[in-house]
């Protein structure tokens, strides 16, 4: 269990341990899949499922207009693609609906596949619900479940996800699917006790989800993990969200508020610290926080930005001085190398 009131921040890089896609091939296959092409009204460039999907969002019978609309948007998403940083990027800088759309969808399948492809989510031959969780060996996950159980007791299982939240800024469920098995299969419990105990972590979805799991609670539709067909990926396309859409959402605003409100600790996983995604979540914080990330990939000198950039987002000053560490390690090695201090008490 966590002593101190941690705040994980996931990006990519996080999921990416898990077998999904990073933001730069995630761009790549929407792109593919959503670049239509007909031939003598054959399907003979993108996805079948991309074409269902969008002609179930759109609903207009024998008409082709919205369609026909739709499929050249996706053509300029294509062309965006060969110069752009991420999905996220080309709808934001389109700005049309019909490229949102199609780039939701593109999203969601994409996603959805990636779920369902990750190699590390086998189920046992015998009994098809439980999860192999030796796939997780060598990520952050298992690295998590040991922070998670640490000191806490079957008979004070209650407390297991107390002092953790997550701002979560990927689409996939990969997090709430593992652990709901994993904690389950380390206390010996049923797999619904520990979905209801799944259901009391803060989680904060930036940019949405793929639908919420079928035991998840909310109006939200829901998809089973990995199951990426016309339905499911028409259904999900619109809890897919841009940046936009999260500025003027108060709840999103109020969420963020909420957990920063009292976080002691922060730890960046797999995150690439871009600006607007660093806009999002920056809040000015009256108590110095412990800020600690991965930055895999990412130079000394552009490390030295990420600093500047955390400590102006969340409002440095002469009476908050933050602590930020930087490690140039993957998400699995940051649980080997500051395990000591993720489960350790504030400093502060």
């Amino acid at each position: 269990m966590f002593r101190a009131n941690t705040v994980f921040v996931i990006g990519a890089g996080a999921s990416y341990e898990a077998g999904l896609p990073l933001g730069s091939e995630l761009l790549r296959r929407v792109a593919q899949s959503t670049n239509l092409g007909f031939q003598h009204n054959r399907l003979t460039r993108g996805d079948a499922v991309v074409h269902s999907a969008l002609r179930r969002v759109l609903d207009e019978g024998p008409k082709v207009e919205l369609m026909n609309r739709h499929i050249r948007a996706a053509w300029q998403v294509n062309k965006a693609a060969e110069q752009a940083l991420s999905i996220d990027n080309v709808i934001d800088a389109l700005e049309t609906p019909e490229v949102e759309l199609v780039g939701k969808i593109g999203i969601a399948l994409e996603i959805l596949r990636g779920e369902s492809q990750s190699g590390h989510f086998n189920h046992v031959r015998e009994r098809p619900g439980e999860l192999v969780l030796e796939g997780f060996d060598g990520t952050w996950y298992r690295g998590l479940t040991q922070a998670l159980t640490e000191g806490v007791r079957l008979s004070n299982i209650e407390d297991i996800y107390n002092n953790f939240s997550v701002i979560n800024f990927n689409y996939d469920r990969s997090l709430e699917y593992y652990l709901s098995h994993s904690i389950a299969q380390y206390y010996g419990v049923e797999l619904e006790r520990s979905r209801e105990l799944i259901s009391r972590i803060k989680i904060v979805r930036p940019y949405g989800r793929v639908g919420k799991l079928p035991w998840q609670g909310g109006d939200d539709a829901s998809v089973e993990f990995g199951l990426a067909n016309e339905r499911s990926v028409a259904d999900v396309s619109g809890q897919i969200r841009t940046f936009t859409e999260q500025i003027d959402d108060k709840s999103f605003v109020q969420s963020v508020d909420e957990i920063f409100l009292t976080a002691q600790r922060v730890i960046f996983l797999g995150f690439a610290y871009h600006p607007q995604n660093m806009q999002l979540i920056g809040r000015r914080v009256e108590a110095p926080i412990e800020f600690l990330g991965t930055v895999s990939g990412i130079s000394t000198a552009d490390s030295d930005v990420v600093r500047r950039e955390i400590n102006r987002q969340f409002g440095e000053d002469h009476e908050t001085s933050h602590r930020i560490t930087l490690a140039d390690t993957r998400c699995s090695q940051l649980f080997n190398d500051y395990w000591r201090t993720l489960v350790s008490e504030s400093v502060n």
